[in-house]
């Protein structure tokens, strides 16, 4: 133990959480018998700090060393460990070992113990967590949004601790794991959040816990992508996938991002909504997909620049408050590594790992939209690879699946790979996928209202775009013949 440490957990001469005595009795077993060690390790693992009495801490390292090495422990091996290492007089030489063993007759309870041990662990590193918070919160240059991560993440750490699970037997999740095979094959293959188009084929619907990369060059429509993906996850009429959304919007206003999925849903042009030229007729479509979106469940965070930090905090507070159940990043680049950093690359990277850390604590998946650098367009198709994506290697790393966006088209391609029909086509590759496959399929770009449509079968136009959906009360007037363009007061638009 620190002296650092040691002050901290005694100030104002308060007693530290600890219990010695059984820290002797569990060392002890250890010792006098090979099946309690077994025990130890198994609630314990390799933590040498569970132990407070710092020359327990030794005794401890000297056992686990033996016990990796399959060696046998005992009091003359343990002792023998603790000479090469030097360590033997800090511990209070043999006299003290031979006192731990006659500290114990049974090893019967030592289960019972190492949960003693556990408790005052976790007592003692909740103290020593909020005093680094408390030093970091005085800094001048600390930044609240991290404290506030950095607490979520010494409790997160506290709960791993007190509820480390044990192994199962394999009778005991049998039965299990055959419930969860059938219900995959009842579900045909979609088990995450899906996003109702041909890459749920490849993904299985995003899955818990994993980052994925959505990358591709500016204006390929990677947001409506992403937006049409955010509310089929929301609105889709199945209670077990339906979930809420996080979309943290970096490039554009709220009202801009609601107007382009409004656009596609009523199927009125985006450049006329933007010059006030919709008629009423096309009004009436608008409040009428209103109406379709309106219950959908979905939170979106328009704050520029946002930092890492700042957005695992809101994230966690979404999922915690609202059963956030996906996360949606427009896009990577626009965020900030909130740190102090040598380059570019180097704080994307900080980015991408926040991301996947922020994934795997809240057990959801998270969808980061990514830009490319110019090479595809360099190549016959525009076909993107791996190595493009920008300003950092770790992305690649860090995520569980890529997928890219493509249309040969709107860059001066002519063709991709023999097809020599991309007109209002566009490829999505499936770069990468760790808990899936890759491959690449084609969908159609509707120009017009920025829409990726399927091709047919299972992810046609018909069976995406048309979803059974909670309807908002709209206001009869707005749907009379005679609509002269006021809105109600009271209705919800």
């Amino acid at each position: 133990m620190q002296d650092k440490e040691q002050n901290i957990l005694g100030r104002e001469g308060r007693v530290p959480p600890q219990a010695p005595e059984v820290e002797e009795a569990v060392l002890g077993s250890c010792i006098i018998e090979r099946e309690a060690l077994e025990k130890v390790v198994s609630v314990i693992g390799h933590r040498e700090d569970v132990f407070y009495v710092p020359k327990n801490r030794p005794v401890f390292e000297a056992i686990l060393t033996l016990y990796k090495k399959s060696a046998p422990v005992e009091l003359l091996s343990v002792e023998n460990e603790l000479r090469n290492k030097e360590q033997l007089p800090i511990v209070g030489g043999p006299g003290y070992l031979s006192e731990l063993t006659r500290s114990v007759s049974s090893a019967a309870n030592v289960e019972y113990h190492c949960q003693i041990l556990i408790e005052k662990y976790a007592k003692r590193k909740a103290i020593l967590d909020d005093a680094d918070d408390d030093n970091y919160a005085y800094s001048s240059d600390s930044d609240p949004y991290e404290l506030l991560d950095r607490k979520m993440t010494h409790v997160n750490e506290l709960s791993d601790i007190l509820y480390r699970k044990k192994g199962s037997h394999i009778q005991d999740i049998m039965q299990e794991t055959l419930e969860y095979i059938e219900e995959r094959r009842k579900n045909h293959g979609i088990h995450g959040v899906p996003t109702l188009m041909p890459v749920d084929k490849y993904t299985g619907g995003w899955q818990d816990g994993d980052l994925y990369l959505l990358a591709a060059r500016p204006s390929m429509g990677k947001s409506s992508f992403a937006l049409k993906a955010a509310f089929n996850a929301a609105l889709v009429d199945e209670d077990r996938h339906r979930t809420a959304v996080f979309y943290w919007n970096g490039e554009m206003k709220n009202r801009d991002l609601l107007k382009r999925r409004l656009a596609v849903e009523a199927k009125v042009n985006y450049i006329k909504m933007r010059d006030g030229k919709v008629s009423d007729k096309e009004m009436k479509r608008l409040i009428e997909a209103a109406g379709h979106l309106y219950n959908g469940d979905i939170i979106i965070e328009d704050t520029p620049g946002i930092g890492i930090h700042e957005f695992r905090a809101k994230y966690k507070q979404a999922v915690n408050e609202h059963g956030v159940g996906l996360g949606i990043v427009d896009y990577l680049q626009l965020m900030s590594g909130q740190g102090t950093f040598g380059t570019r690359e180097q704080e994307i990277s900080a980015i991408s790992r926040g991301l996947k850390e922020c994934a795997k604590e809240t057990d959801t998946p998270i969808v980061a939209l990514s830009q490319l650098s110019r090479k595809p367009e360099d190549r016959a198709g525009g076909e993107p690879f791996l190595s493009d994506l920008r300003e950092s290697g770790s992305l690649e790393q860090d995520a569980d699946g890529v997928i890219f966006l493509n249309r040969p088209e709107f860059i001066g391609k002519n063709e991709y790979k023999g097809d020599k029909d991309v007109k209002n086509k566009g490829w999505i590759k499936v770069a990468k996928m760790r808990n899936g496959m890759c491959g690449e399929f084609k969908m159609i770009f509707d120009k017009p209202f920025a829409e990726w449509k399927g091709l047919g079968g299972e992810y046609s136009d018909d069976k995406t775009d048309n979803i059974p959906r909670p309807h908002a009360t709209i206001p009869h007037s707005l749907f009379d013949e005679e609509y002269d363009g006021n809105v109600d007061e009271d209705a919800p638009f």
